[in-house]
């Protein structure tokens, strides 16, 4: 798609496009005007949905494909990165947004859908580790145990990179309802949590043997809808619905244990970071609980400025480091006080994340930004 007219100069004609799955990517080109061969190509605007940091370095990846890493110093020192470590060479045609999970040994999960469906897995070094051909385009993120990874694809799901063939899980059908994967978390090793648009949470176990397989051992009904993604933590999943419930249920057979009102119902991701849950509700305003309490008991709010959480919180020192989409970052103290605050000049579409010595956040065209001045109120 065209996002701007098309350009010529000297013997070139210089193009700027957007992908079908993306508002604010941009591939700029440069093609010779006789053959209209492309002769270069940069990416503007792209997201960073999968980015992690192992032995000292950060290592990332882009909707559109591209890998990359970068040291402390590289960081420090700023600039542009010019060079990929590698490429997923994605189609051009891609109908929805790309998406990657980080696993729990640092490697990168990066997947994407028609019209040639994929998983990527992308090593702590950068490198295209194992590629997965899929027969469909995931429905929402995918989920690492033991095994392999768990991908949620239309009416089941199936696992890659296992040693051996392993049968599929059959998601429940309604009748006259079309049913879709609204989310899939990792519970520990053998387990995933899948959340459909039906409102059940099923609890889905990798079984070896003979055959191996996926196969369900409890599922729970929720009586509202569930838009936002749960948080697990220390076999616990915390989860709101749409009625403004937040609900605790255990990991083992998913009985409820703690329920609670929000003033709102919540309106971004659950997020826990030690014994820490970070609840966003109405766009106004976010709450911190203290997951290890029996009662949930709320620490302290702080509004928002009718913005949202660009990614998880971080904990660092004891004061929390919130990072707002609408580009504001702040501290807050244990007892709720904001300390400190810091404009970082654009929109942001994630972090903050901890690298050594550094803080950094990520701007929405991709550019990573430092903010650990704003922890010693330099």
């Amino acid at each position: 798609i065209a996002s701007q007219p098309m350009q010529h100069f000297s013997s070139s004609f210089f193009l700027a496009r957007r992908p079908e799955f993306s508002s604010s990517t941009v591939f700029f080109t440069q093609n010779d005007r006789q053959t209209l061969q492309g002769e270069w190509r940069t990416v503007l605007g792209a997201r960073i949905p999968g980015m992690t940091v192992v032995d000292g370095r950060l290592v990332g990846v882009t909707d559109t494909g591209a890998v990359f890493e970068a040291a402390t110093d590289e960081i420090v020192r700023g600039g542009f990165k010019q060079q990929m470590t590698a490429s997923l060479r994605l189609s051009d045609k891609l109908e929805r947004p790309t998406g990657a999970v980080v696993l729990t040994d640092g490697r990168i999960a990066f997947y994407a859908g028609n019209p040639e469906p994929g998983v990527w897995l992308i090593n702590r070094r950068g490198r295209v580790q194992q590629k997965f051909a899929l027969a469909e385009a995931p429905e929402t993120a995918l989920a690492g145990i033991a095994a392999g990874l768990v991908v949620p694809l239309p009416g089941r799901l199936v696992l890659v990179g296992g040693s051996g063939r392993t049968e599929d899980y059959r998601a429940p059908q309604t009748q006259g309802e079309d049913v879709r994967w609204r989310f899939l978390l990792s519970l520990d090793d053998m387990h995933v949590l899948a959340l459909d648009s039906e409102s059940r949470l099923i609890r889905v176990q990798y079984r070896q043997g003979a055959r191996a397989h996926l196969a369900e051992t409890v599922r729970y009904q929720f009586d509202s809808p569930v838009d936002v993604c749960p948080a697990v933590s220390e076999g616990r999943i915390h989860v709101a619905d749409a009625g403004g419930r937040l609900i605790v249920l255990s990991g083992s057979g998913l009985e409820p244990l703690h329920e609670l009102q929000l003033d709102a119902p919540a309106s971004g991701p659950l997020h826990v970071v030690d014994d820490r849950l970070y609840v966003e509700t109405g766009r106004r305003k976010i709450t911190c609980y203290d997951v290890s309490s029996s009662d949930l008991e709320p620490l302290w709010s702080v509004g928002t400025d009718s913005s949202g959480l660009a990614g998880c919180p971080a904990v660092d020192g004891g004061q929390t480091v919130l990072a707002l989409r609408n580009g504001l970052v702040r501290t807050v103290s244990d007892d709720g006080r904001i300390t400190r605050k810091l404009l970082s000049g654009q929109p942001l579409q994630s972090g903050p994340v901890r690298m050594g010595n550094l803080l950094l956040v990520t701007a929405i065209d991709g550019s990573l930004h430092r903010i650990e001045a704003l922890l010693s109120g330099d």
